[in-house]
């Protein structure tokens, strides 16, 4: 079914498994290049606009104390 283009939900419904952590357990091992491959389609697909991008104060993981 992963050969096919068949996504996690879809073999879920067709395999009749009640929670997708059964399905994405017993057959994630089938596909372990899936998130780079997803990247590869996803490259130069999302485009930011500079223009309307707000500044922050918020540089990383900041701790700050209450006085």
């Amino acid at each position: 079914m992963l050969s096919l283009g068949m996504n996690d939900l879809e073999m879920q419904n067709r395999l009749g498994h009640a929670d997708i952590k059964t399905t994405l357990g017993t057959y994630s091992h089938l596909h372990p290049n899936a998130m780079k491959e997803v990247a590869n389609r996803m490259t130069g697909q999302v485009v930011a606009d500079n223009n309307n991008v707000r500044k922050s104060k918020f540089n990383g993981n900041q701790h700050t104390l209450k006085l």
